[in-house]
């Protein structure tokens, strides 16, 4: 009885860590740490104005130092990511609305976010905030931004 209840313990103990493992959140600006640039494609497609399809595309290469750099990763610092259950299949992919965001640097990070709040961190897929896709849709606000 007493083994039982131990392994019924340790067992409890093992879900609690995974759940805070799971829930952790990682700090967005820690996937550029050591770059010296970074290279940044924003995206938005299928909006409708006036009867026309509306396309904005913006690519820039921002290099360590620069105002754009800091800025990049100033807006980066407010947001953080967590697993989601599509963190579990590598190479999976994430799917949005129609606007997104990609970021690449030369050591070979690649990051991809998009407005539904899924993003895709060097092969893997995750979940920009918590709950719904609020967080997204004021990353890429602040990305269009400094586009602008």
């Amino acid at each position: 009885m007493k083994k039982k209840k131990v392994m019924s313990g340790a067992v409890l103990v093992l879900v609690c860590i995974g759940f805070l493992f799971w829930f952790y959140p990682r700090k967005m600006s820690g996937i550029f740490t050591g770059a010296e640039k970074i290279m940044v494609n924003y995206s938005e497609a299928g909006m409708i104005e006036d009867g026309e399809p509306k396309i904005f595309c913006y690519s820039a290469v921002m290099m360590e130092g620069t105002k754009e750099y800091e800025a990049v990763c100033e807006l980066l610092n407010r947001y953080s990511y967590h697993w989601s259950f599509r963190s579990m299949i590598p190479n999976v992919s994430i799917y949005g609305n129609g606007i997104s965001v990609y970021f690449t640097t030369e050591q070979g990070a690649e990051v991809g976010i998009m407005d539904s709040g899924q993003i895709y961190v060097n092969g893997r897929a995750y979940r920009l905030g918590y709950f719904g896709k609020g967080d997204a849709e004021e990353l890429l606000k602040g990305i269009r931004s400094l586009a602008d």
